[in-house]
């Protein structure tokens, strides 16, 4: 006991010396390669444009977004708000919000809002929660062209509320691609893949498999792309049982605020 106490002092020096020699090398082993793409991602990042959605419950609307041609990836969190902390337990002043980056020259901007307008009622009286729609822009007069739309769509009815954006809070890691993290198959395919947390909000893999598990996704579009997910051969021949079997669930429409569960 007096040995241990006799060396006590020199044991946090020790441990200091260890983590300041130690500490950026164990950083940089679990850091991408500079310069390099995250794997599993298709697109261009390069020309890469942004929207926030909010339209329901984030998790159906992540889900329903992600499955679609052009967009490279996605991530829930709050947005709409002044309060500096929302969270999954109180939202504050929040709407519950999908960050979509999608390529514009694959799927233009006015298409994306011609499918959310879609799902946004005219008529229905104004919402006041986190799921009352609304849209934003991180682009200059992106608000006005989405204006511009909807008086295209809809004629001069009062439209949701079309922002530039202010503040974007990512919810927490357990709140992203709720359909893949749920579904039966995706255990399997959490661990095929050797995903990382960063790594899980940056995939086009990610987001795709998430919005096919939930129900969205045209057939032809998954033949083709589930190729690009590169998963061990057995699981990708799961998966497209499941999903080109016509076995997954008839999912809700976005807007919706419930969950969809496979």
């Amino acid at each position: 006991m007096s040995s241990l106490r006799r060396a006590l002092p020199w044991i946090l020096p020790l441990l200091l010396v260890a983590a300041f020699f130690l500490g950026p090398r164990l950083r940089e082993a679990y850091r991408d390669p500079p310069g390099t793409e995250p794997p599993l991602q298709w697109g261009s990042g390069a020309h890469a444009d942004s929207l926030y959605v909010v339209l329901g419950c984030f998790w159906t609307t992540e889900a329903w977004l992600g499955s679609m041609n052009g967009v490279i990836r996605t991530r829930v969190g709050y947005a709409g708000g002044t309060h500096p902390s929302p969270d999954w337990r109180n939202t504050r002043d929040h709407g519950e919000a999908v960050e979509v980056v999608y390529d514009p020259r694959q799927v233009p901007l006015d298409s994306l809002l011609l499918s959310v307008y879609a799902f946004v009622h005219p008529l229905d009286p104004a919402e006041d929660s986190c799921y009352a729609p609304a849209l934003y822009f991180t682009r200059q007069n992106a608000a006005e062209q989405a204006r511009q739309v909807w008086r295209r769509v809809h004629g001069i009815v009062s439209a949701p509320r079309l922002e530039g954006l202010a503040t974007f809070h990512p919810a927490r890691e357990f709140n992203q691609k709720h359909s893949l993290r749920v579904h039966e198959l995706a255990g399997s395919a959490w661990k095929e893949m050797r995903t990382r947390d960063h790594f899980l909000l940056r995939s086009t893999a990610a987001a795709r498999l998430n919005g096919w598990l939930a129900g969205f996704g045209d057939r032809e579009d998954i033949r083709r792309d589930l190729p690009l997910c590169r998963l061990d051969p057995e699981l990708e021949q799961a998966l497209d049982r499941l999903l080109l079997e016509g076995s997954r669930s008839h999912p809700e429409e976005p807007g919706v605020a419930t969950v969809i569960q496979p």
